[in-house]
């Protein structure tokens, strides 16, 4: 499995441009060929306003050569401009005119390729986090938690930040060259030789910082992930932190991670800006020798004030699009690790099933059947099975105990009984049809007739009511069946004794509540929904006997035909069931 991750990035290589423009939506293709045609635009301005500089200060200068001309000669005289003094006005808002539209155009290009980026973003980061919604929980049980919030928060965040770098690339270099047009018409020899200088410049910047930026790319991508499971672990075992004392343990983790992801960052743009300052340093040094050289000489310079002044013009706008194409290079480089593992992300990441109003429907008649069922998890491909040749079958309305040792394999057996994963062999018979069978594959109908009350309860901060009908809008919540269902689960009065009621804030994962009241909340959620299969994984742990036998009563006459499922590795807390399935390892017995 390492070594086929390692190669991946090697296809992509080559063809990660292509990749991302594949994963863009049409929509974004054509809003990125709308971006091109500005960028075309804005090209040709710039360029213009480039030329125009050179006529516009020689008739500044000599005013009287414009009239030599006998085009605009006619064309002033046709509009009652008859002297020099008159004409320097209307050339002068003429050429304002360019400069301005030059401008508006540069700033919308640039607005524009912010708000396609910014979109491009948006895209990166909300496909990547619906796809890893909707992936098969087989998947989902592989992947980090850190991981997968890092791609979705950082990556998702960098990969788009790469792209436009790359879109800046392309535009400072089609900038560069219709600058560099325009100072060709004037004098090919001065552009020649300052390109020659330029290239020569950057490439040496480029080669020496070529393999810094790859390194900072690769750190700077792990330390991020890092950075994210330290908080996630310090926040989550909060409790375990004070009891141990180790908040300066976990302080000093952070710090270090996060310090060498700012240094890192701080290294990067010492090197990005580094080449713009000695660049803009050796100019002025260069302007200023020339000034003294023009200024100290006896000849008449009026002629050549108009050839430097364009010159001069044309380095302004040129000195900033050429450090862009170095700094946005950089950029990329600095990204690129972070682009290359959201690409292997998006494409790893598969859709178990695409987010939409289920169709097809079970209808849970009589049984729930194992027939010679194996499983073992993908990753343990050198370890025996979980489970071997598996047979048992329950009923409709029976109430089924689970039992077995912790690590027996009680809640890889409920997730097999869920669909949430699929046998390595054998089949799971819903009255005697396949659920995994590709003919009658009905699994998303299957899991919509389950409700789970899990081992490990997810509770939201909000209000006890948004718990209770938690996945259903509050809009559409139905308050008496609210208060029903925490009745059966016997928390409804300790909900209306509340200053709030069912309004009250339970805080983050429930912790204004007790281990016993989050409980009750997590049945009284599953009662909420109303299915006909209920399964309780260790849901009652917390509660004293009394409480666990009341709710456990209270469900079975809630339907006669409600078929539950408990799990516990308490046989006290399943003395009530009418079937026990003992899981022991490689195992299971099945008792009447």
């Amino acid at each position: 499995m390492q070594n086929k991750k390692i190669r991946r990035p090697k296809y992509l290589k080559d063809s990660i441009l292509v990749r991302v423009l594949s994963i863009l939506s049409k929509r974004r293709k054509k809003q990125l060929i709308l971006l091109m045609i500005l960028i075309v635009i804005n090209g040709f301005f710039e360029s213009f306003a480039v030329i125009s500089l050179l006529p516009f200060l020689s008739i500044i200068t000599n005013p009287e050569s414009i009239f030599s001309i006998e085009i605009f000669k006619n064309s002033f005289l046709f509009l009652g401009i008859n002297s020099s003094e008159n004409i320097i006005l209307p050339i002068t808002l003429f050429f304002t005119f360019l400069v301005c539209i030059s401008y508006i155009l540069k700033l919308l290009t640039f607005w524009s390729l912010n708000r396609f980026v910014a979109l491009v973003d948006i895209d990166f980061s909300t496909s990547l986090f619906k796809k890893n919604l909707n992936q098969s929980y087989a998947d989902h049980i592989k992947q980090n938690s850190s991981e997968i919030i890092g791609l979705v928060l950082d990556q998702s965040g960098a990969a788009a930040s790469a792209i436009k770098q790359l879109l800046s690339i392309v535009v400072s270099i089609f900038m560069t060259l219709s600058i560099l047009f325009s100072l060709i018409i004037i004098s090919w020899k001065i552009v020649l030789l300052s390109s020659f200088f330029f290239i020569i410049y950057y490439l040496f910047i480029l080669l020496k910082s070529k393999s810094k930026f790859e390194k900072g790319s690769s750190l700077v991508s792990s330390l991020e992930n890092r950075r994210i499971q330290v908080i996630q672990e310090s926040f989550g075992g909060f409790r375990d932190i004070i009891i141990n004392r180790s908040q300066d343990l976990n302080f000093r983790i952070f710090k270090e991670y996060q310090s060498k992801l700012r240094f890192a960052y701080a290294k990067m743009e010492t090197f990005v800006l580094l080449p713009r300052y000695s660049i803009e340093a050796l100019i002025v040094i260069i302007g200023a020798w020339l000034g003294f050289i023009f200024t100290s000489s006896n000849q008449n310079n009026i002629n050549f004030i108009p050839l430097l002044g364009t010159y001069a013009f044309g380095i302004l706008k040129l000195l900033p699009n050429v450090q862009l194409v170095y700094t946005s290079w950089a950029r990329y480089k600095f990204k690129f690790e972070s682009l290359k593992k959201f690409i292997i992300a998006y494409d790893k990441t598969k859709y178990e099933v695409i987010n939409k109003p289920i169709k097809s429907k079970i209808i849970f008649k009589d049984t729930i059947g194992f027939k010679n069922v194996c499983f073992k998890y993908e990753t343990d491909n050198n370890m025996p099975n979980i489970f071997s040749n598996t047979n048992f079958v329950i009923k409709k309305g029976d109430h089924i105990g689970i039992i077995g040792k912790t690590g027996s394999g009680k809640s890889t057996l409920l997730d097999l009984l869920m669909g949430l994963i699929v046998p390595t062999s054998g089949e799971i018979l819903i009255d005697n049809k396949s659920l995994h069978n590709s003919k009658y594959n009905k699994v998303f109908a299957w899991r919509n007739l389950i409700s789970h009350v899990p081992q490990n309860i997810f509770l939201m901060e909000g209000s006890i009511m948004q718990n209770i009908a938690f996945g259903i809008p509050i809009s559409s919540v139905k308050i008496n069946d609210i208060k029903n269902a925490a009745d059966l689960a016997k928390i409804l009065e300790f909900i209306e004794d509340s200053k709030n009621g069912f309004n009250t804030i339970i805080g983050e994962r429930g912790i204004n509540l007790s281990g016993g009241q989050r409980q009750r909340i997590a049945i009284a959620r599953a009662i909420y929904r109303k299915k006909p299969i209920l399964i309780l994984d260790e849901a009652t742990s917390a509660l004293d006997h009394n409480t666990e036998k009341s709710i456990i009563n209270s469900l079975k006459n809630l339907s006669e035909k409600l078929t539950i499922i408990s799990v516990s590795h308490r046989a006290q807390a399943l003395e009530d069931c009418n079937h026990i399935i003992k899981v022991s390892k490689n195992n299971i017995e099945y008792i009447s």
